[in-house]
């Protein structure tokens, strides 16, 4: 299924590449064609006969672009980002983790190519704002406002009804109510009557404009971002301080101040998951020191544009200690009864088995232990010496075992008569006052934020306009049938939402009803 779609896809692909290269040729034979004739009339050339006008401002390359755009944004998303050529080969295999590099593609959105496309669609969207700019202006702002009774009065969908009222009646009470709501309204006298005039949200065809201005500070702020801003990496110790940060593939660069961390500091919850770890940095230049502030997650150090995000931790003094402790105390159970013998011990001795089984001996601890290519952290090793029967004590089997502190439950594996842990794990690890973090810190620069800060802002007041509001157009005509009733016939356009302008027309023609018939009411008393 997901191929079928895969091939609809890439078909509508192909054709919007292939037919707009095709308009392009063929604009391309007008200009050819009709070439002596605009010689004689230069004045008469206007973008719209220039092929690389009607290039940039044809929707098709718009269609093209947006795909691209899509198609590779989704494969910049599915593969990892700056990672080294050695993982794409691993990853993809020798041919595809090449072409990956080679391609820019492990750097989808700082590539050249990826900045060219957003070039491009900004001067597709700049041509064709200013393609349609001057029918738009012309509409929004008129020299002078011209009504065309015939524009409304040959419209299928207008309605009428009749109403018992004067010619004059109607033109004071119509006047004098939708004038408050409308704009550019206008009262004309015809043969039979008279017609009346109104619209509203003239204006709001400046939405798209407002849109299409938001996309381009959008991609402008994009494009300033990755050709002059950066996102870094720095480990501090406490202490210690750094002006230059990792940028990834061994680049580096040099801030214009140095940061160090004065402070770092880390709590946990009662399942020792970190719950905060919090870093007071100083930012200094020249000896002096700039600002002072805490920060932690998602509470940035914010200077001179540059961003600093606490985005880690780490230990530099070993979690354990490196040498064993006085006192080591064992846990030992049966592994048939589940009865559990708690064992004092230290290094060297040979302490009696529970049940008269044997005896055991630490014979050495290692505060690093690699096993089948793992570390397996600190672990004791002891001798076992195992009666083979309960009255012979010089007939016993000897075998080494591995106790890493890390994994309670790793003698099990080993189905012996008894399954031994370490009790006192908590005497071998160094105590959080003696250890020493390092800080894990984030830094950004990003000097086209500001350009996309406003087009969110713009963009959140163009869509609502472009999308809900638009400019609606009124028109009310009025004709005398006797000297005491007339026919009204109402119409309307707008230039989007038909179906809420059909709605609007038949609430304008209830209340228009509602009217005349307080308007008898009173005539009536």
């Amino acid at each position: 299924m997901s191929s079928f779609f895969l091939q609809i896809f890439l078909r509508l692909y192909k054709g919007t590449f292939v037919s707009y290269y095709f308009s392009l040729f063929k604009n391309l034979i007008y200009l050819s064609a009709n070439k002596r004739r605009i010689q004689k009339n230069p004045m008469k050339i206007n973008f719209q006969n220039n092929a690389v006008w009607l290039f940039f401002a044809s929707v098709k390359l718009s269609v093209f672009l947006l795909l691209t755009l899509a198609v590779v944004s989704i494969i910049g998303t599915i593969i990892p980002q700056e990672q080294s050529i050695a993982y794409y080969k691993s990853a993809y295999g020798e041919l595809w983790g090449t072409s990956i590099t080679l391609s820019g593609i492990n750097d989808t959105y700082h590539s050249l190519w990826y900045r060219l496309l957003m070039g491009l669609l900004s001067i597709n969207i700049i041509v064709c704002s200013i393609d349609r700019l001057k029918a738009t202006w012309s509409i929004i702002f008129p020299q002078n406002y011209t009504v065309k009774p015939s524009r409304f009065q040959n419209r299928k969908d207008r309605k009428a009804f009749d109403v018992n009222e004067t010619e004059s009646q109607l033109r004071t009470l119509i006047s004098q109510h939708w004038s408050k709501h409308l704009s550019h309204c206008e009262l004309r006298s015809t043969n039979s009557g008279f017609y009346f005039y109104g619209e509203k949200g003239r204006k709001t065809r400046v939405g798209v404009y407002a849109v299409h201005m938001s996309v381009l500070l959008l991609i402008l702020g994009g494009i300033i971002g990755s050709f002059w801003g950066f996102e870094g990496y720095i480990q501090l110790p406490e202490g210690q301080s750094s002006n230059h940060i990792e940028l990834g593939d061994n680049h580096h660069i040099e801030l214009p101040f140095s940061i160090q961390c004065d402070d770092f500091s880390v709590s946990f919850y009662e399942n020792g998951a970190p719950s905060e770890y919090k870093s007071i940095l100083s930012l200094k230049r020249n000896d002096q020191t700039l600002l002072t502030q805490s920060i932690v997650v998602n509470q940035p150090l914010r200077y001179e544009g540059f961003n600093i995000y606490q985005s880690s931790y780490g230990l530099i003094t070993p979690e354990y200690r490196q040498e064993l402790p006085e006192t080591v105390m064992l846990y030992l159970q049966n592994a048939e009864t589940n009865l559990s013998y708690p064992v004092k011990a230290g290094l060297h001795d040979r302490v009696p088995l529970p049940e008269g089984k044997g005896y055991f001996t630490i014979q050495e601890y290692r505060p690093d232990y690699a096993y089948g290519g793992h570390n397996l952290g600190p672990t004791l090793i002891l001798s076992l010496e195992v009666k083979k029967s309960d009255t012979n004590d010089s007939d016993m089997t000897k075998q080494m075992i591995m106790l890493p502190m890390q994994y309670q439950n790793f003698d099990r594996m080993r189905q012996g008569h008894f399954i031994i842990s370490v009790m006192n794990e908590k005497d071998f690890m160094i105590p959080e006052t003696q250890k020493r973090y390092y800080t894990g810190l984030q830094v950004t620069k990003d000097p086209g934020v500001w350009f996309v800060y406003a087009g969110f802002i713009i963009m959140l007041l163009g869509i609502p306009v472009t999308f809900f509001m638009s400019h609606q157009q009124f028109f009310i005509e009025v004709i005398e049938k006797t000297p005491k009733s007339c026919q009204i016939i109402v119409s309307g356009v707008s230039n989007k939402n038909k179906l809420g302008m059909k709605q609007k027309i038949d609430r304008m023609i209830q209340e228009l009803k509602k009217i005349c018939v307080n308007l008898n009411t009173r005539g009536s008393l």
